[in-house]
């Protein structure tokens, strides 16, 4: 075990200096709790920031893949249901099914506008992941 997957801590038992481990990878991400926290406190903050945080934590995205998203990237439909289409990890292409609350989390923070990122920074410019 690396000293990056554990906290390591040294103890004296008796005149003899020990070295124990803790395993704090068991955790593997946010519970279905404090994902809807996460959410309601992202999209309080900003329409961008909703939309960062839905794509991240209910699509799956990474952060680069979230901030490339543009709102022309999200306007197909196929088979009826809306589609996110992007280049994921390796140059792949992807099409992606919208749930409605990432849809919503979409069309938030795109406003009125029909072009260019979803996600802008709060001086307006595109976040950079």
């Amino acid at each position: 075990m690396t000293a990056s997957r554990a906290v390591v801590t040294l103890r004296a038992r008796v005149g003899a200096k020990r070295w124990h481990t803790y395993d704090e990878t068991r955790a593997l991400g946010l519970d279905r709790s404090q994902l809807g926290k996460l959410l309601q406190v992202a999209s309080a903050s900003s329409p961008s920031d909703g939309a960062l945080f839905a794509l991240m934590g209910l699509m799956g995205l990474r952060v680069s893949e979230a901030c490339d998203v543009q709102i022309e990237d999200f306007q197909d439909e196929v088979r009826g249901h809306r589609v996110l289409r992007l280049t994921g990890k390796g140059n792949k292409d992807a099409t992606m099914p919208l749930p409605e609350p990432v849809l919503r989390a979409l069309l938030a923070a795109a406003g009125d506008r029909t072009t260019g990122p979803v996600v802008l920074t709060k001086s307006g410019t595109p976040h950079t992941g």
